[in-house]
């Protein structure tokens, strides 16, 4: 890998963000702290974020018992012509229809009862996705994301892939904000290149989420 694309990102002093808020009229869930999809201005690469997230997209969100603070934010990018699938075992699925029932009124957004290392498992049902997002604590996280963009993504297609380092190093100082160090997720972006996914950009999402990273990708490299 040529030279580091991971950059922390710090927010003026003084700007505070709200925690989740619920609306029973359009099922919205929104949370500034944890929308990933809001995050052209942090890359300063909005013509990279439309690309990847677009009116029309076929998103695979591989979810965890939170994933309902971005679902209604993905089903208002991709639109009536879109379509966001939710992967995730039926736990995972049950937590976010009991937290966040509103979410069942969007149309555009299926639920997949089901296991992410399996993408064979639901493949012909939702057949070939143009955008991969990986959000889920897990050791095997890289090798499932993989898995799936060899199964059910198209050549050129992208990755969204988030990554929580609860203890990372804090190194960073920049305008007296301390940030998790860049160099913690080096390792993770190599990994995702020896497993051909072509790294475009990285972040920290400092100060909006402690010790978490993103990474936009694409595949295969």
């Amino acid at each position: 890998m040529a030279g580091s694309v991971f950059q922390p990102y710090v927010t003026e002093a003084g700007v505070h963000f709200d925690g989740v808020h619920k609306c029973d009229i359009d099922g919205k869930v929104i949370n500034t702290a944890l929308n990933y999809m809001n995050i052209g201005d942090r890359f300063h690469a909005n013509d990279l974020v439309c690309r990847i997230t677009r009116p029309g997209a076929k998103v695979l969100y591989i979810a965890d018992d939170t994933c309902a603070i971005e679902l209604s934010h993905l089903s208002d990018i991709v639109g009536p012509d879109g379509r966001v699938y939710v992967v995730g075992q039926h736990e995972i699925i049950k937590s976010v229809d009991d937290e966040f029932g509103c979410l069942d009124k969007r149309s555009n957004i299926s639920y997949i009862d089901a296991t992410s290392y399996n993408p064979l498992a639901y493949k012909e049902r939702i057949g070939e996705i143009d955008v991969i997002i990986s959000d889920v604590d897990h050791i095997y996280q890289i090798e499932s994301l993989a898995l799936n963009a060899s199964t059910i993504m198209e050549e050129g297609n992208f990755i969204i892939f988030i990554k929580a380092h609860v203890a990372a190093h804090l190194i960073y100082l920049h305008n007296g904000a301390i940030v998790p160090s860049i160099a913690i997720y080096e390792p993770d972006m190599r990994k995702l290149e020896e497993h051909q996914f072509d790294i475009l950009h990285g972040i920290t999402l400092e100060p909006y989420m402690e010790s978490y990273g993103c990474i936009v990708g694409s595949y295969p490299s």
